[in-house]
């Protein structure tokens, strides 16, 4: 089923470029997602076989319908009519990592230990961004067990510069040795 979705997300992407309106589905999708959280009951009535194709297309039309692009409510429906409905989260993920790699964009994840200052956040991504060559697009938490430093969190890598992480090397090299 995630080859499917990637297979449509693909798809929308392709659309939304030749369109050039890449940004404004990448909206769309965020605001349908949240709806569809919302409104549990909604996501399983468009995704069943019990509707008809009408009567969904007509749910979505009078839900996005003038309020989002044309292309997202026709997305909607088509996964709609074909019963995948159920899909959409991962189509939705899949638009985003395609459009933050045609953008040049990284996503990160960074803990520390304590609450980091606004001007400390603004120098950590400035750093990311070096460090990587990409825009860094960063969300931060806190987590009082790392002890000091931080952790990124990549896509597809991790940074650890936690004080935790040094300790534990730090006992694994003196048992080794030991």
């Amino acid at each position: 089923m995630k080859n499917t979705a990637q297979s449509y997300a693909a798809a929308l992407y392709e659309l939304a470029r030749e369109e050039k309106e890449e940004k404004k589905i990448l909206d769309d999708l965020s605001v349908i997602s949240a709806v569809f959280k919302a409104e549990e009951k909604y996501l399983k009535l468009l995704n069943s076989y019990a509707v008809e194709k009408s009567e969904k297309d007509k749910l979505a039309n009078d839900a996005f319908g003038g309020k989002l692009s044309g292309y997202s409510v026709n997305f909607i429906k088509l996964l709609a009519s074909k019963n995948i409905l159920n899909l959409f989260f991962d189509c939705e993920k899949e638009y985003a990592r395609l459009y933050r790699k045609a953008h040049n964009i990284e996503r990160a994840s960074v803990i520390s230990a304590v609450e980091l200052s606004d001007v400390q956040k603004e120098n950590l991504v400035k750093k990311l961004e070096k460090m990587t060559g990409k825009t860094v697009c960063a969300d931060f938490s806190c987590d009082a067990e790392i002890l000091g430093g931080f952790v990124v969190r990549f896509e597809n890598s991790q940074l650890d510069l936690s004080v935790k992480s040094r300790l534990e090397d730090m006992k694994k090299h003196i048992f080794y040795r030991a």
